[in-house]
């Protein structure tokens, strides 16, 4: 009887455990797209993984700063030209678009050994129900890195939430005049709506992205205008180098509970004994 008891207990803990790791090992960040639109899913690519373009930053009221970011899948060559990634088709492009209202948390101003002076800016998410990531599917490529045009333009395919913000910019000026920024950020969302008919994201379990990257003022390119209009005067453009990825559910729950359960089947076996 203590044998068949041993033998059901640890098939029931084999059931609890798979369960939590297997389908995770599978959802990694790749997923499938269907150029039709029709769920065939006909290419399968982690879509995010490259993404630079150009980015905007404005002041605001009350210690706020807005970053504004266009991006095309790809990366884009010094001359301004974004390269298409080998697993998509020179056929169509998928933009992504969003504008993040931040606050600032800390600053501080210095003057380095050079006489080159220096703003740093601190930053996290403000609170505002706009703060949200789009992304396009074109099946007319023209997103135009050197104008602004071309973004946000063909058929919206997912929509994200922001949860939360963290970024560094630094701007450095010389006495002579010349100015420089760099910095980095990381910013968290989660997926709201997703259009079946060209991603598979749904059924790969994923539930949100994630996109660090860096800042630095370009040279090569100088857009009259953002996605949304937006002139650039007034401003930093700064060009984003973005490395994106897919987030799906921490198995660690499930984990847990297994161990859990674990430990209280060896102990009642224990118990048994003696």
């Amino acid at each position: 009887m203590r044998k068949k008891a041993s033998v059901a207990g640890a098939v029931f803990l084999l059931v609890l455990l798979f369960p939590a790791t297997a389908p995770y090992a599978l959802a990694a960040p790749v997923l499938g797209i269907d150029p039709t639109g029709t769920g065939s899913y006909s290419v399968r690519t982690d879509i995010l993984t490259h993404m630079t373009d150009t980015g905007f930053l404005t002041s605001g009221a009350q210690g706020t700063m807005d970053f504004i970011y266009q991006g095309r899948i790809g990366t884009m060559q010094l001359t301004g030209t974004a390269v298409t990634p080998p697993a998509l088709n020179t056929s169509y492009e998928i933009t992504l678009q969003t504008r993040l209202p931040q606050s600032i948390t800390n600053q501080l101003s210095l003057t380095d050994s050079r006489e080159v002076s220096h703003q740093t800016l601190f930053l996290g998410n403000a609170q505002n129900d706009a703060a949200l990531v789009e992304m396009f599917f074109d099946s007319s490529p023209d997103a135009n890195p050197a104008n602004g045009s071309g973004y946000g333009d063909g058929v919206r395919i997912l929509t994200g939430r922001l949860q939360s913000l963290d970024a560094i910019l630094d701007t450095a000026t010389t006495s002579q005049g010349a100015r420089t920024s760099n910095g980095s950020f990381t910013t968290h969302f989660t997926i709201d709506t997703v259009n079946g008919g060209y991603l598979d994201i749904d059924s790969a379990g994923i539930v949100g992205l994630t996109m660090t990257g860096t800042m630095n003022e370009p040279s090569f390119f100088t857009p009259t205008a953002l996605w949304d209009g937006t002139s650039p005067a007034g401003g930093t453009l700064v060009k984003v180098d973005a490395s994106t990825s897919f987030v799906v559910p921490e198995p660690s729950t499930l984990l847990l509970l297994g161990a859990g359960m674990l430990g209280l089947f060896g102990a009642s076996r224990l118990r048994r004994k003696t």
